[in-house]
């Protein structure tokens, strides 16, 4: 028997890009800006000192260039103003959004036929409100979404773990929750609150640090790539794409 869907709802990092491979790009690429400024520090140990930085502070917080400047010393930005260096820093790393930030060849691919079903799709994902709402528009994200369904925890006031934060879009759109697919890469905040109001749940599994992760109870379906969601819309619901 077919399955009726009424609505898709895409997690965003790890999902609908590669949020490891870009991190990693795009601090490398602030290291060796900072480099180029006068910063007096090899690569390999400028990225051991920012990782640990981000290990030991929010991700999400702003200063982690000063904190690594703090850490190195005056000896290794001697005579130069540090800010000069925390802003090279910031440039790399926002310099690099604008290159590398892509979505994946098959989610465009599988997405773009999405479109022509009139199916509503939408966003629903943790972060910084104005920080996920930027991924979404440098993606090119957002000519395939309703821009009414996007959904970011910072905004709502939900973490991602919490359930309640599943029903807002379920209440937004007032469908029935089993009728309403979310693809995610994290089994603990994608998989199980969607799963705990009732949505079909899908669990994306790209490698990324979530992959040795388990969740509580088990997704509908588990995929690799955007492909393997086309096959099972194609045969689980009979959507014609």
């Amino acid at each position: 028997m077919t399955r009726k869907l009424s609505a898709i709802f895409f997690d965003v990092d790890d999902t609908l890009y590669s949020t490891t491979e870009f991190a990693k790009i795009a601090r490398e690429n602030a290291i060796d800006n900072m480099i180029k400024t006068g910063l007096n520090i090899s690569l390999e140990n400028g990225m051991k000192e920012l990782l640990e930085v981000i290990s030991e502070f929010p991700k999400n917080y702003e200063l982690h260039f000063n904190k690594l400047l703090s850490r190195l010393g005056e000896n290794t930005y001697k005579g130069i103003n540090p800010n000069l260096i925390v802003a090279a820093g910031i440039i790399g790393y926002h310099e690099t959004k604008h290159n590398k930030l892509k979505i994946h060849s098959d989610v465009e691919e599988v997405v773009k036929k999405l479109v022509t079903t009139k199916i509503p799709m939408g966003i629903i994902t943790a972060g910084l409100t104005i920080k996920q709402a930027e991924k979404i528009i440098r993606l090119g994200f957002n000519k395939y979404i309703d821009p009414s369904l996007v959904f970011i925890t910072d905004e709502c006031g939900y973490s991602k773990t919490n359930p309640k934060f599943y029903q807002l879009a379920i209440d937004r759109l007032n469908v029935p929750a089993n009728e309403i697919l979310y693809i995610g890469d994290s089994p603990e905040s994608d998989v199980d609150p969607s799963k705990a109001v009732g949505m079909i749940s899908v669990l994306i599994k790209r490698g990324g640090k979530y992959s040795n992760a388990t969740s509580k109870v088990p997704p509908d379906f588990t995929i690799n790539d955007f492909y393997d969601l086309e096959k099972i819309l194609k045969s689980e619901f009979s959507l014609k794409i």
